[in-house]
């Protein structure tokens, strides 16, 4: 018989995607889908403006700071064509153009950056690209946010620079702490506004127990010491710095990035770990690492629909939601602590119940 708490180690493995699929695993910058480098300013700077002191820093446009006409970077958003397009010149666009334009680009963030107010943030891209992907950003985080509930949108501070073997030449980034952020604009033609959603610093779970399991190396911890003060963030790169030191090739980048990054399931995979005495002490969760079949310690009988009158007493309801007498019959027997699958067809109301 397997031992429940290495039964609970695998639940917990199967959870996270520690291939290099996963953007915390293998974060992409400056790709076409790949997250937001913030190059202006330092990155201590965005820390102490963004997360320690809760502000709100914002994208200008170059093409106002300089006085030059818009480049499309207000451009309308329904429009697929204005959406993440790397193409800042024509399909058969030679090198010559391509450089005269890497030139161009060069030149305007340099003279960009002495007309920068102190919450401003400068990136290496036009003003056109930058708003298609600001404007991707906003769109997937909402949809996440409304569709699943689960905030995706971040700002990473630090990137670990790591190779996979010491053979290998290919440079794998990912992030050391993600912050929580809000991306928004008052009008089409307003500069993006980015603000902290949460005040609080996630951990990379997943590059932690990938670089545990692959390389025996464990990261120092990420508390919420981290943000009372301005040196904390400094602090904690020196110690990831020490800890990867036996890696000659990897580094720690002092940069701060934009982008999406979906963990889900992070907090069942937490859950299992902070709880694991609670969870294999509990019969059922026994039967289901141990795959076996045993008596459950019998509880109270629930009440059926048509009892519900003369046993509940309606002080004793506390429905959030309407409920008719078979979803309140159900309701009753989880109360008392009765085990069981609640199962109809479509619109029977189960999530109703599931919340009530």
């Amino acid at each position: 018989m397997p031992d429940i708490m290495d039964v609970i180690g695998s639940w917990r493995e199967k959870l996270l995607d520690l291939s290099k699929r996963n953007r915390l695993i293998n974060c992409r910058t400056g790709s076409r889908t790949g997250a937001v480098v913030l190059d202006h300013p330092d990155v201590r700077s965005i820390w102490t403006n963004l997360v320690l002191d809760s502000g709100t820093m914002q994208f200008p446009w170059k093409h106002e700071l300089l006085g030059e006409d818009d480049d499309d970077a207000t451009n309308d958003p329904s429009d697929p064509a204005s959406i993440d397009s790397d193409k800042s010149g024509p399909p058969a666009e030679d090198a010559d153009a391509k450089a005269s334009t890497a030139l161009k680009d060069a030149k305007d963030y340099e003279e960009c950056l002495p007309l920068l107010g102190a919450d401003d943030l400068l990136t290496h891209m036009t003003d056109k690209l930058l708003g298609g992907r600001l404007r991707r950003l906003a769109m997937n985080a909402q949809a996440s946010l409304q569709e699943q509930g689960v905030h995706s949108l971040f700002v990473a501070f630090g990137l670990l620079r790591w190779y996979e073997s010491k053979d290998s030449n290919e440079v794998i980034q990912a992030p050391l702490l993600l912050v929580p952020v809000n991306l928004s604009r008052s009008s089409l033609d307003s500069p993006w506004e980015l603000s902290l959603a949460e005040e609080e610093v996630v951990p990379n779970h997943c590059l932690v127990q990938m670089l545990l399991d692959s390389f025996t190396l464990k990261l120092p911890d990420a508390d919420d010491s981290i943000m009372e003060t301005p040196t904390g963030l400094d602090e904690f790169f020196k110690k990831v710095r020490k800890a990867i030191s036996p890696h000659a090739r990897w580094s720690v980048q002092d940069t701060a990035i934009l982008g999406i990054f979906t963990f889900q399931k992070i907090a069942m995979w937490k859950d299992l770990g902070d709880n694991k005495e609670r969870i294999a002490a509990h019969p059922l969760c026994s039967m289901l690492a141990n795959r076996t079949v045993e008596p459950i310690q019998e509880v109270a009988s629930a009440p059926k629909a048509h009892e519900l009158d003369d046993v509940v007493l309606p002080g004793e309801t506390h429905h959030i939601l309407e409920a008719d007498s078979s979803q309140h019959e159900a309701i009753e027997a989880a109360k008392r602590g009765l085990n069981l699958v609640l199962d109809g067809p479509p619109g029977t109301g189960k999530s109703q119940t599931i919340a009530n």
